[in-house]
């Protein structure tokens, strides 16, 4: 699972589940703390399919709750990381300043220090002085003593803030940046971490509301993104989108799961979320994004057959990812990959054939 310090409870999708009692609209609910579905009293609570209800808009707007949860949860972190770089950044600015200003003031006080041994140095050697010059002669000896004094006395902490300074600002004859340059660098990485989530949470909220606008059954527009994701989730959208309309010539337009051997090991996308494997989470949650808009462009499409990218294709294939058994499978059109016999190659010039090959069949 990934890392969930400090998680809130997530918003769980579970079995379809409704009302037996009458009810206009007739609504099923598919997420466990809905406050409408919370009210159904036990005798009455039905767990099975909900044939022609509707999905309640309360699940509806709760049904990426996996994600945004997540979201809401990783912002949080990701600020409090922020600030805690941006305290050790300035720390260490102010330990640099400070250590600056004694440095300043230990060189004040030795150049000052430098023109009065100078000075002195010259009357001394004179000779006869006149009452003037000794009286100056005497104020310089007097003030030497006082920087001698305070020279000796700032000796130690003065090459601890030089050593401090190299540090701090770096040190070119050991090829170090300094501490300041790698926290300022910190403090981005964090700065762009939050902005990374926050990015992640407007797109997806946007692309979701988006796509179920309108839509008698919300949650299956999230099924068929869930089958994108399946297929592409590391793709660009032109490849999602892609997808989108082939999946949908593949089922005659029915937005329904995979069926038989029709897409392998099909999981829905918010449970392959929780696998380490999948990688970065913020970039697994843009691309659901991705392949929501890509659902929606679709199914907006009021002529699919004249703009379908893929040109009418129903199935593909991804080549590059195939096992040695499938690929030969694949090269020979044996086994599962026997209906490419028959099948009409369709080229996309923007889609390596490697990445994608999508194809045309007469099933």
């Amino acid at each position: 699972m990934r890392d969930t310090c400090h998680r809130r409870r997530a918003m769980a999708r579970t079995a379809p589940y409704f009302t037996r009692t009458h009810e206009d609209p007739a609504v099923y609910h598919n997420q466990d703390d809905c406050p409408d579905g919370t009210q159904i009293l036990g005798d009455n609570k039905v767990v099975d399919d909900p044939v022609n209800r509707s999905l309640c808009s309360m699940c509806a707007k709760r049904g990426y709750g996996h994600y945004t949860d997540w979201l809401a949860t990783h912002t949080e972190d990701a600020a409090e990381h922020l600030d805690k770089k941006l305290a050790a950044l300035q720390k260490r600015v102010h330990g640099r300043d400070e250590a600056l200003s004694r440095i300043k003031a230990y060189d004040e006080e030795s150049a000052e220090f430098a023109e009065i041994k100078a000075k002195r140095k010259a009357l001394e050697n004179k000779g006869k002085l006149t009452d003037e010059e000794a009286a100056t002669l005497g104020a310089l000896k007097e003030r030497y003593g006082e920087l001698y004094a305070a020279l000796q006395a700032k000796a130690v902490q003065h090459k601890k803030d030089l050593d401090a300074l190299k540090r701090l600002e770096g040190d070119e004859a050991r090829h170090d940046e300094g501490q300041i340059k790698r926290a300022e660098a910190e403090v981005e990485v964090a700065r762009r971490s939050r902005a990374n989530c926050e990015e992640a949470a407007t797109g997806l909220a946007k692309a979701h509301a988006a796509a179920i606008h309108g839509r008698s059954d919300p949650e299956k527009v999230e099924l068929i993104a869930d089958v994108v994701m399946n297929e592409a989730r590391g793709q660009d959208p032109y490849v999602k989108k892609c997808l989108a309309y082939a999946y949908l010539n593949l089922t005659g337009g029915e937005l329904r799961p995979p069926r038989g051997a029709e897409i392998s090991y099909f999981t829905r996308s918010n449970i392959r979320f929780d696998d380490p494997k999948e990688g970065d989470p913020v970039q697994y949650i843009k691309s659901v994004a991705e392949s929501l808009d890509a659902v929606r462009e679709r199914l907006d499409d009021p002529n699919p057959e004249k703009t379908d990218p893929t040109g009418g294709a129903n199935h593909w294939a991804s080549p590059k990812k195939l096992s040695a058994k499938k690929r030969q499978e694949y090269d020979t059109k044996t086994g599962s990959y026997s209906w490419l016999n028959g099948a009409k190659k369709i080229v996309l010039k923007e889609i390596p054939e490697e990445t994608f090959t999508f194809f045309k069949t007469s099933k």
